[in-house]
């Protein structure tokens, strides 16, 4: 990875469109016995890993926490106005459509995928291989793959890609594979 400045890293291969914001540096208000409020500079990073692509107006934000970073891992797509809390950790494969916000310290696991305008309370765990329905509240721990959608988020079914009669898990497949279909897993 190739750093930014002292608190952003981003891989070469990534792409970030001109309008997402990196590292949105956010002030935490802090109320004093004084009755007045400070604020203090939040102090984390950002992490963003090969092949993730960010789209338009999107934003990343770091937490208060030094050495403590938001994490994008390989492959994670984000599409339109997309947020991502602080101190968040994005599995490989991720994908997450537009609007979709991600509050502060949540972890999803790899080839996840997160429907429009859904959102991640703070603090809640997402395990691999979850289809997360267009418009879902998740409100607790997610730790069985399959498909959810509600507010709150409940489980409706496993998933499953039926081709040529037989069932295939959830693969992905690498985009720069030569023959495009080299198993990414």
């Amino acid at each position: 990875m190739r750093l930014k400045d002292n608190h952003i890293q981003i891989a070469p291969t990534a792409y970030i469109h001109e309008t997402a914001r990196i590292a949105s540096y956010g002030i935490k208000l802090q109320k004093l016995s004084i009755g007045k409020l400070q604020g203090f500079r939040h102090e984390g990073g950002v992490k963003i890993a090969d092949w993730v692509e960010i789209g338009p107006f999107c934003s990343i934000s770091v937490g208060v926490q030094k050495g403590r970073y938001t994490i994008l891992r390989e492959g994670v797509k984000l599409g339109h106005a997309c947020h991502i809390g602080h101190h968040s950790d994005i599995g490989p494969w991720t994908i997450m459509v537009t609007g979709v916000a991600i509050e502060g310290s949540v972890k999803i696991g790899r080839n996840c995928f997160i429907g429009s305008n859904s959102v991640v309370i703070s603090g809640k765990t997402i395990c691999d291989n979850v289809r997360i329905g267009a418009g879902s509240v998740v409100t607790r721990n997610i730790d069985r793959p399959g498909i959810w959608f509600g507010s709150p988020a409940k489980f409706q079914r496993e998933w499953t890609d039926e081709y040529d009669g037989k069932i295939y898990a959830n693969v992905w497949y690498h985009p720069n594979s030569f023959d495009g279909l080299k198993k990414f897993a």
